[in-house]
């Protein structure tokens, strides 16, 4: 039995996905198993994936196009180690990533999740831009600190039960690892380790408006779902301030992202508001509708 699995749902990409095996092969980690969910309805990775089979272990799951959820849903399900991660398909790993992640959790038996840092190429902060390097993890500080692909979970069998919701479209990454949280294990951000991922954000230029919608759709139905409504205010408030201050500047089009994103997190605050007394089915669709805006 591996002692890590890698889980990585991917659709459309294979060059990125090249370079995280290729990333994965440098680990020499002699435990370690990758569960590659493809959602692709053709074989562009099978040449990738083959070229590497012979120095990893590699699962190659095949399913229709359901969503990133669910893809990483059914490697959860498959994945065999006792550690427990799910590297998006544009994300790469530094060499020794993976045996300091063991080492990390052999030293620190009494934390279950652990979430590292994240860099772009040029070590330029791309996720989990937390204002502490180290803290334990909490509602409070989840959005900034639980990038699904920082993140290492040590399993016991209760956090085993506990999966992706497949109606967040947004967001999911975080949901899943409060409700892990709430099996009654402990988190830490360890910022000294990290994961390689591009800059994508509001004001990179790599967010349309619509997205930046969606993130915040899914951003506020979290804070109903977890927290309490301070928190999405001091959230709204800081899209706002963040998006005059921006504008003031002559950034009008960044300006303009950061507002869609704000009002993205009213429209999923107030939806998520409504769910409390409907039926699973109908929760479900609340909570998609959210983000189809």
């Amino acid at each position: 039995m591996p002692i890590i699995s890698l889980v990585c749902a991917t659709k459309g990409r294979t060059g990125e996905v090249e370079q995280l095996l290729d990333s994965l092969v440098a680990q020499k980690h002699a435990s370690m198993e990758v569960i590659i969910v493809d959602q692709n309805q053709d074989d562009r990775l099978v040449p990738i994936i083959e070229a590497v089979r012979d120095r990893l272990d590699i699962n190659h799951l095949r399913m229709e196009p359901r969503g990133v959820s669910a893809a990483r849903n059914a490697g959860f399900r498959a994945a065999r180690g006792r550690i427990v991660s799910f590297p998006d398909d544009d994300c790469w790993y530094p060499s020794t990533l993976v045996r300091d992640v063991e080492a990390w959790f052999n030293d620190h038996s009494d934390y279950k999740i652990l979430a590292v840092g994240c860099t772009d190429q040029d070590g330029v902060r791309s996720g989990n831009r937390w204002f502490q390097e180290e803290c334990d993890l909490k509602v409070s500080n989840s959005l900034r600190t639980t990038m699904c692909p920082t993140m290492f979970f040590d399993c016991t069998e209760e956090m085993r039960a506990v999966f992706f919701d497949e109606s967040l479209n947004y967001g999911e990454d975080t949901d899943f690892c409060l409700r892990q949280l709430k099996t009654g294990v402990k988190g830490r951000l360890d910022s000294k380790m990290n994961i390689y991922h591009p800059v994508r954000d509001m004001l990179s230029g790599t967010v349309t408006a619509d997205r930046a919608v969606k993130y915040g759709s899914g951003m506020g139905v979290l804070v109903r779902r977890h927290a309490t409504i301070v928190l999405w205010v001091a959230l709204l408030a800081y899209d706002l301030l963040r998006a005059a201050l921006v504008a003031c500047r002559g950034r009008m089009h960044d300006a303009s992202i950061v507002f869609a994103h704000a009002r993205g997190l009213t429209r999923g605050y107030m939806k998520a508001a409504l769910i409390g007394d409907f039926s699973a089915i109908e929760k479900r669709r609340l909570l998609v509708d959210a983000d189809d805006v």
